[in-house]
């Protein structure tokens, strides 16, 4: 384990808690189940994100997907834990935007955008 790796896993203890002496506390503030989640989900991460795997998102996602929710996966292939490049927060956005515009009509009862 690199310097790197290691000052992150002590900020990651320090910030969240410690899996191995916390593991209770940490159990009781995680988020619900997959199997609880009712609403659309949007899951938006960069492929370089060490704090948030891909492989665990995608399977996060496929496994909502096949349990016929719906998931707006959005994964940017040069991007780390945040949204830096210009061109990519553009298509960020708008993807954030239209998921909200989508999920808001659906509750109102329409199905345009703009109504």
């Amino acid at each position: 384990m690199n310097n790197i790796h290691r000052l992150e896993a002590r900020t990651s203890r320090f910030a969240v808690g410690d899996a191995a002496t916390d593991h209770a506390f940490l159990v009781e503030r995680s988020p619900a189940p997959i199997s609880e989640i009712l609403v659309p989900d949007a899951v938006i991460q960069g492929k370089n994100d060490r704090a948030s795997w891909k492989a665990s998102r995608a399977r996060s996602s496929s496994r909502l997907k096949a349990d016929g929710k719906q998931v707006d996966y959005l994964m940017f292939e040069n991007e780390g834990h945040d949204v830096l490049k210009f061109e990519n927060r553009v298509t960020c956005y708008n993807a954030i935007t239209d998921f909200f515009i989508q999920q808001l009509a659906t509750c109102r009862g329409h199905s345009k955008r703009g109504k």
